[in-house]
């Protein structure tokens, strides 16, 4: 059984050494990623004014403005999935690197790089798809699949060569039994994302780097649960290590 405690204790050790550049790193994560929210922005911020009775549209103006939320939104369903989620897999393999070596800010864009692309974009939006899809069928199963998938981007970020149905396996396998814990993980956090609400939303930036922190924490200590129940190995899950340079290709 781990404790929360460790794996935050942990966090903040690794963290004290790299700190701004995971703060830059998730800062350009983070407005990327807000990109992908324009369309329903917009409605919101119209029915605010209405409702207020600060403009008054007539039915043609709301039905022009409701197309161009349409278009924003398929675009950042198109951002989410062919951007942000290889974004996210380079996000979480900068936090992995970092616990053990200096890392670039580079790194946020691994899963650009190297051949590995329509990998991470297929991969991550299955997990996409098949979690909106049991969200369908109940709010609860839609959850518990989450937290089945919870380690997808980490095992990408570690080894994007392995088969996708292996990948959803072998997330299901370090996830049994722990998605309680992982769950009451992340609410721990909810106190400082509250108060980083409070301060206009800014204070959530510099809670951010050790949230993603102590989630890289938790994964390798996933993985070392996957090596010692033998389902997974170091052939299969080759850690993270420093680049080589020199070396030709």
């Amino acid at each position: 059984m781990w404790e929360r405690a460790e794996l935050k204790t942990n966090a903040k050790a690794a963290l004290s050494r790299y700190y701004w550049m995971a703060f830059a790193v998730c800062l350009v994560y983070g407005v990327i990623s807000g990109m992908g929210s324009g369309g329903s922005s917009v409605i919101n911020v119209v029915n605010n004014l209405q409702n207020t009775g600060t403009i008054r549209l007539s039915n043609a103006a709301l039905m022009g403005l409701a197309s161009v939320a349409i278009g924003l939104g398929a675009v950042g369903i198109a951002l989410s999935f062919l951007v942000i989620n290889p974004l996210m897999v380079g996000l979480y393999r900068y936090f992995m690197e970092s616990r053990t070596f200096k890392s670039d800010f580079g790194t946020l864009f691994y899963g650009f790089t190297g051949g590995r692309y329509w990998k991470n974009v297929g991969v991550m939006a299955l997990v996409n798809v098949k979690t909106f899809l049991w969200g369908l069928l109940l709010i609860i199963p839609g959850i518990i699949k989450s937290y089945e998938y919870y380690m997808i981007p980490y095992i990408l970020a570690e080894n994007d060569e392995i088969e996708t149905s292996r990948i959803f396996e072998l997330s299901k396998q370090m996830t049994d039994h722990e998605k309680m814990n992982i769950f009451v993980l992340n609410l721990s956090f909810l106190g400082w994302v509250l108060l980083g609400a409070l301060l206009c939303g800014i204070g959530t930036l510099f809670v951010n780097p050790y949230i993603y922190a102590t989630d890289a924490e938790l994964y390798a200590l996933m993985r070392a649960k996957a090596f010692a129940m033998n389902f997974s190995n170091a052939g299969e899950l080759p850690d993270f290590h420093p680049p080589v340079y020199g070396q030709l290709g």
